[in-house]
């Protein structure tokens, strides 16, 4: 068989205003606070999977999966002070990866309609590319950026083992 799976799929959006905060310093106020915050996260799995009986009542399974997951994220932040001053941040982060997922599984079912599944798998990452870029402009109109060059480090997934039972009345 083949099988296409989205093990994970985060969408958010944030956008608020709040007026009139405290800032912590006497006699200074926030008249107006904005943020925006916008994160998508997705993974997807595809690929083939085989299984045979290799004893009665006792069947093995493989599935290789292709491992993709996509990672956007920005957020800006706006202080509109009651002095005058503004103070803006914003940090940006986008990240790709591509790897192998594969999954071996053991199932033990009993002419009882009674059924016992276990699976192993872990992601390893083949190739990954991320980016990060924070900048922000001060009450005093300084404005600083922090560029890092792009990281192709790759994140280590843990093992992952699953345990099932089913009982089937009919």
């Amino acid at each position: 068989g083949f099988s296409y799976a989205v093990p994970d799929q985060i969408t958010e959006n944030q956008n608020d205003t709040f007026f009139n905060l405290p800032s912590g310093t006497p006699g200074l106020s926030v008249s107006k606070f904005t943020m925006n915050h916008k994160l998508e996260d997705k993974t997807y799995h595809f690929g083939p999977s085989f299984a045979i009986e290799v004893a009665p009542q006792l069947s093995l399974g493989v599935t290789l999966y292709a491992h993709y997951r996509y990672t956007d994220y920005s957020s800006n932040q706006m202080a509109w002070f009651s002095n005058g001053q503004t103070d803006w941040f914003n940090n940006y982060m986008n990240s790709e990866e591509w790897g192998v997922r594969p999954i071996l599984g053991l199932m033990w079912h009993q002419p009882s309609k009674f059924s016992l599944g276990l699976a192993v798998s872990r992601v390893f990452v083949l190739r990954s590319d991320s980016r990060l870029q924070m900048t922000e402009k001060d009450v005093n109109d300084k404005m600083a950026i922090f560029d890092p060059p792009n990281t192709s480090d790759t994140r280590s997934y843990p093992y992952q083992i699953r345990f099932g039972a089913a009982f089937f009345p009919s």
